[in-house]
């Protein structure tokens, strides 16, 4: 074997260097972030109000998992900007940490419970709010499926 051969093998071999390792991480959280958001959309698509007080529960408590998993991503970018997910004052939660903190569950009679369809699609259209307000700050490029 020649030294050229042996050249040209030890070059495939070698990893690609990442020519920006923050744009990378960067892409990822937004990756991840838009993979949170369509979890929601797609528990609020599949939710049936019309079922047994069972299926009904659970389907809540879906879908109160997912807003604050979608919160949970967002928060980072909460703690680094000015910018906050504002909720409505009429909602159990002082901030949308609490309601994640909390899996999107209040208490009714004592009794832990996942919050209703309503409450839940309200912190998730105000984290859909937040997004448009800092979405310049992390916009990706036109090329990307990312958009709010």
């Amino acid at each position: 074997m020649s030294q050229h051969d042996t050249t040209d093998r030890d070059d495939r071999d070698e990893q690609p260097e990442l020519s920006d390792p923050d744009d990378y991480h960067r892409k990822q959280r937004l990756k991840e972030i838009h993979q949170r958001r369509q979890h929601v959309a797609k528990q609020l698509d599949q939710a049936d109000p019309y079922t047994k007080n069972e299926e009904h529960n659970r389907q809540k408590g879906r879908l109160a998992n997912a807003v604050s998993l979608y919160i949970a991503e967002l928060e980072p970018i909460e703690e680094r900007t000015d910018a906050e997910i504002e909720l409505r004052d009429a909602l159990p939660w002082t901030d949308a940490a609490e309601y994640a903190d909390k899996m999107g569950y209040v208490t009714r009679d004592g009794q832990p419970e996942a919050a209703s369809y309503e409450k839940s699609h309200a912190v998730y259209r105000a984290c859909n709010e937040f997004l448009a307000e800092v979405k310049p700050l992390i916009e990706e490029s036109e090329t990307d499926e990312w958009e709010v």
